[in-house]
């Protein structure tokens, strides 16, 4: 399974809960992972340039559009 798989689903489910939010805090991430039946994302959660403080991680850069160059 590729690595991305779980992505969609959980910014999915983290914009229905949350709205347009771009910082999640542990318990939001636990939350929505919870309701997923997953553990924490490893995408999320142990990629350092996501974590912008103690238990803030960043989606920021998932919502960004992306663009063929």
């Amino acid at each position: 399974m590729p690595r991305l798989a779980n992505r969609e689903p959980f910014l999915a489910l983290v914009k229905e809960r949350y709205g347009n939010v771009t910082t999640l805090n542990r318990t939001m991430v636990n939350d929505v992972s919870s309701a997923l039946g997953i553990v924490a994302p490893a995408w999320l959660v142990q990629e350092p340039r996501r974590r912008v403080g103690r238990g803030l991680y960043s989606i920021d850069m998932e919502l960004t559009p992306r663009t063929k160059e």
